[in-house]
Order: C-alpha cells, then sequence, then structure tokens
C-alpha cells in the first residue's frame, strides 16, 4: 500500500490517462486549498485556489473542473487554470459542460474542438435554464435531460428540477420535497432522489417519473436520507440518525427500484459524521463509513 498525500483530501478522481487529481487542504496562509495531480504518488502539478471552500470537482478529458461558491467554475489544466465560467457546480456530458447555480440561472456551454480551443478563452453558452431555488447539488445529466437537486432552510425548502438538455427549456415544475433534495439518481426514464427533512432530523427516499416529475414511490425514514446511487434493480441511500446537531448512527438502505420495497438496512452506531459514501459495483454494495470500507451486499 502506497500513501499518496498525507494533506486532507476533500475531492479525488481518476483521469481518462489514469493521472490523479485531488483537491486538498493546503498549509498556505493565502490559499487554503489547491488542486493537486498525482503520476502514481509523485506530484506533477498544482494550482492554488485562492478562493472559498471548493465545492465540486469534475474530471474532463483534458481539463478539470472545480466549482466554487463564488459562482466561478474553473477549467484547469497542467496545473494553470485555463479559463472559467459562470456557475458553482459543474456537470459533463458527451464534452458539454453544464453548471448549476450561475448567477441567471442552469447554464450549458458549447463543446469544443481543437479550433475553438485555440480561438477562444472558453466555450460559448448555448443556453440558459431558469433559475432554481436553494443552494444548487451538483447536477446530473442523462437521456436527454439535466437534474438538479437544491436545499433551502424553510419556509422554502429545497427542490427537485429538470431541464432538456438540448435547448433548457423546464421539463416540469420545480418540486418542493424537503428542506435538502439530493439530484436524483437515474435509470432510464426514473429518477431517485434521497431528501432531509423536518430540519434535518428524518427524512424520505422517492421515485420520480422523470418525464412528468410525478411520484412513483415514497418511503419515509426517522433519519436524514441522502446520497442516492441506483442500479438497474437496486436503490441504495446513506443516512444519518441526529439528534438536534449532534450524530448518533449511520445509516445505508436498499430498496427494489420498481416497487420501493425495502431490501435491507444497515445501522452503523459509530458512524463519523459527512465521512461517508456507498457505490454499487455490479451485484456488490460497498460504503465507506469514517475511515473503513465496509461490503454490504
Amino acid at each position: 500500500m502506497t500513501t499518496v498525500t498525507d494533506a486532507t483530501v476533500l475531492r479525488a478522481g481518476l483521469g481518462p490517462r489514469g493521472t490523479l487529481y485531488a483537491v486538498q487542504q493546503t498549509d498556505d496562509s493565502e490559499s487554503r486549498y489547491a488542486v493537486v495531480s498525482y503520476d502514481g504518488a509523485t506530484e506533477t502539478n498544482r494550482y492554488p485556489l485562492r478562493d472559498h471552500r471548493p465545492s465540486s470537482l469534475t474530471i474532463g478529458p483534458t481539463e478539470v473542473y472545480v466549482g466554487t461558491p463564488s459562482r466561478n467554475v474553473l477549467a484547469i489544466q497542467s496545473g494553470a487554470k485555463d479559463w472559467h465560467v459562470d456557475g458553482m457546480m459543474p456537470a459533463l456530458a458527451e464534452g458539454r459542460l453544464y453548471t448549476a447555480g450561475a448567477s441567471d440561472g442552469v447554464v450549458a456551454y458549447a463543446e469544443r474542438s481543437g479550433v475553438d480551443r485555440q480561438l477562444s478563452a472558453g466555450p460559448k453558452r448555448l443556453w440558459t435554464g431558469k433559475w432554481i431555488p436553494g443552494q444548487v447539488h451538483q447536477p446530473a445529466v442523462a437521456n436527454g435531460r439535466l437534474l438538479v437537486g437544491t436545499y433551502d432552510a424553510p419556509p422554502n425548502g429545497g427542490v427537485v428540477g429538470a431541464y432538456d438538455t438540448e435547448n433548457g427549456e423546464r421539463l416540469w415544475e420545480p418540486r418542493n420535497l424537503g428542506m435538502d433534495v439530493a439530484t436524483p439518481a437515474v435509470v432510464g426514464d426514473r429518477g431517485y432522489t434521497a431528501v432531509g427533512t423536518e430540519g434535518l432530523q428524518s427524512g424520505r427516499v422517492v421515485a420520480l417519473d422523470l418525464t412528468t416529475g410525478e411520484t412513483l414511490w415514497e418511503d419515509e425514514t426517522d433519519w436524514y436520507a441522502y446520497a442516492p446511487v441506483v442500479s438497474e434493480e437496486t436503490l441504495v441511500v446513506l443516512g444519518q440518525v441526529r439528534d438536534g446537531d449532534e450524530f448518533s448512527a449511520g445509516k445505508v438502505r436498499a430498496y427494489d427500484t420498481t416497487s420501493g420495497e425495502v431490501l435491507w438496512t444497515v445501522t452503523f452506531e459509530s458512524a463519523v459524521p459527512n465521512r461517508a459514501g456507498v457505490s454499487l459495483v455490479g451485484e456488490r454494495v460497498y460504503a465507506t463509513i469514517g475511515s473503513t470500507l465496509y461490503e454490504l451486499a
């Protein structure tokens, strides 16, 4: 086992050529965060983020996109900022960059060819979709739709919205489902979201018809549900058991995607808040709770 870095890593991912990219904290008083690339355990490039805490990391074929709370999505290449566009949370699909949380709504930017890269500093704006209320989560793009969930405190609450990727038109009016609405995980024409309700003390898991925005099935939970991950037949969500601001346990629950039947639930009594993740690999379910990796099914 090789330790790549001892720094605190907030986000990380692999590029198409096997390069590891990490957004990590630094000891630099002028720049608390940096985007660092590694070849194996060797640092190859570093770009200091002279901004607030980065909100997202999206890795493209030639550039890395970092969202920031100042409504700038930075495009970084070879340790230098190439350009930036309006937005907070980026998504990349088939060469097209989308951002949620732009100053005037949800935005799509044109794909760039080799000639475009030489002639312009950044991509051209293709369309702007209507503004969506709340603090945006990272959007998802699938089957001609851009989906985004948001967080907002009462009385407003968060929503889930859907846009046509060709023209930015809303497919249906944003739905208010609770205080913190995760961006849906998608299979075909269905989306699955996890929602924090009642001051994030409880939650619900909701299956949506993405054509109409209507609810297909719903499960109420007595814990804060978030982070949906889906395969063709199985939906898995994470959760936190809260007592006010205190965290007492973590949850992982699996559902049948068609019926909404609960397949199983695992409780972690020593869960570390905000340090959890889940992934589906074939028929297997893996969860990271704190610094421990578990195989659950």
